[in-house]
């Protein structure tokens, strides 16, 4: 071959290869037309849009709440193989804040074209775009640690999502997806948009003692105790359930414990509270108490009724009838004096509470409703007595009845009506009182005695 036609075929070579590059890079890839900014990423779940000349998308907190006054910066970065796009050319393109949705829509300014392709981005160029602070309706008191997006430019992808870029949870760094390999990894991961100042603290607890036998409801202040999931305590040992949470209080009632001081641990999903001197709960000693027996049983609605209560392990004991506490309350380790309060008609639990814990005896105790005199049948009689009379009323069950203050005789009582004997009195007006396991009720001079007649002359 001569010097010619190598030369011929070396250049050929060169044109033909020139031409398939040129032809390889027509297919894989077109510079964006003037003005089109690429493809952008996500923030919290949602996708960060770039169309034309604006950047749009929605911010959320950790919980998925929209985040109201978050400052949102959008910087264009020039192609950058170590993914480090806070030291790169760092072009601010634009800034805004969300709306009460969290929604944004920044207007790209500013920026000029790089690496010869007008108004538009070279692919594996970096967009990033930043959200700071905001507030949402369920965590106003938390402060929110700035979050940064990175997205690479590529026209053949049209979101990356959020989940996949910057969720710690995956694992390694290379789990990371991309839309284009850019020759680095991204920034380390962080939490998207955690609060900084989520861990619960605990304050106090009210009240911070109680009975080893447990069954103390408790009420817990502080902070941070609310989340996406219900929070779980720790509790000498034992794991009690939360209840009416709110983000500066819970609630919860104590298992038993032996004597002692206990801590509480409160664990969300941002961490656990610290051991302090407010969270301490102190459980005093002893063994449960017991009832045996309660004499009587039964009182008048009124109260003031004197009871013995029998059992075991009662020293120190405390007494509550229907959940009223009992009043003049003397105990030893066997027996239990007091005094009933007042409460309505019915069977009522009688509870007592001892160093040891409590016992309760369920429906221990009746009250009975106050009887009534609504007629006396008849009104009066001989001073001999033994009149029969009627008595009508209410709650008159086992009634018995006094006329002057002498019982009366053959007495038989219904709930309404009581019939009875009355006894020898002198002559005039007395009193009747009914007398039932309710109380009293009196006729004032409700009957009358009237003197036998006598005959002094009969004239003619």
């Amino acid at each position: 071959m001569s010097k010619v036609s190598a030369r011929t075929s070396v250049v050929a070579i060169c044109l033909v290869a020139i031409l398939l590059v040129v032809l390889l890079a027509s297919s894989a890839w077109a510079a964006p037309a003037a003005g089109q900014l690429g493809i952008g990423a996500a923030i919290s779940g949602n996708t960060i849009q770039v169309s034309g000349t604006s950047i749009s998308g929605v911010v959320q907190d950790y919980l998925g709440n929209a985040l109201n006054n978050s400052t949102v910066t959008v910087r264009l970065n020039a192609a950058d193989p170590n993914f480090d796009g806070v030291t790169a050319a760092n072009n601010v393109v634009g800034s805004g804040s969300t709306n009460s949705s969290g929604n944004y829509s920044v207007s790209v300014t500013g920026f000029t074209g790089k690496g010869g392709f007008g108004t538009g981005l070279p692919i594996g160029s970096i967009v990033e775009v930043t959200a700071v602070g905001g507030t949402d309706s369920a965590h106003t008191s938390y402060t929110f640690q700035p979050i940064t997006q990175y997205g690479t430019y590529d026209r053949a992808v049209a979101t990356v999502s959020f989940e996949n870029f910057f969720d710690p949870s995956n694992g390694a760094a290379g789990d990371y997806s991309l839309p284009r390999d850019t020759g680095g990894q991204p920034p380390t991961p962080v939490n998207p948009l955690l609060p900084a100042n989520a861990i619960p603290t605990i304050t106090s607890l009210s009240p911070n003692s109680g009975v080893a036998g447990g069954g103390t409801s408790v009420t817990v202040t502080g902070t941070h105790f609310s989340g996406a999931d219900v929070p779980t305590l720790s509790f000498g040992g034992s794991s009690p359930t939360a209840g009416s949470v709110s983000d500066t209080s819970l609630t919860f009632t104590t298992p038993a414990h032996a004597a002692g001081a206990v801590d509480l641990r409160v664990t969300t999903w941002a961490g656990q509270s610290d051991i302090v001197n407010g969270d301490v709960f102190t459980y005093s000693g002893g063994t449960t108490p017991t009832i045996s027996s309660i004499t009587p049983s039964s009182g008048p609605a009124a109260g003031s009724q004197s009871v013995t209560i029998a059992g075991t392990n009662l020293s120190g004991a405390t007494v509550t009838f229907g959940g009223t506490a009992a009043t003049g309350v003397t105990a030893t380790a066997t027996s239990i004096t007091c005094t009933t309060p007042a409460h309505a008609a019915g069977a009522v639990n009688v509870v007592v509470t001892a160093t040891g814990g409590s016992a309760t005896s369920t429906n221990g105790y009746t009250y009975i409703a106050a009887p009534t005199i609504s007629s006396i049948t008849p009104s009066s009689g001989p001073l001999a007595g033994g009149q029969s009379v009627t008595i009508a009323g209410t709650n008159l069950s086992g009634a018995t009845v006094t006329f002057g203050g002498t019982a009366a005789t053959g007495v038989t009582a219904s709930a309404t009506q009581i019939t009875c004997t009355t006894p020898a009195k002198s002559a005039g007006a007395v009193n009747v009182v009914v007398t039932t396991s309710g109380g009293s009720a009196t006729s004032t001079n409700g009957y009358t005695y009237i003197a036998a007649p006598t005959i002094s002359s009969i004239t003619p």
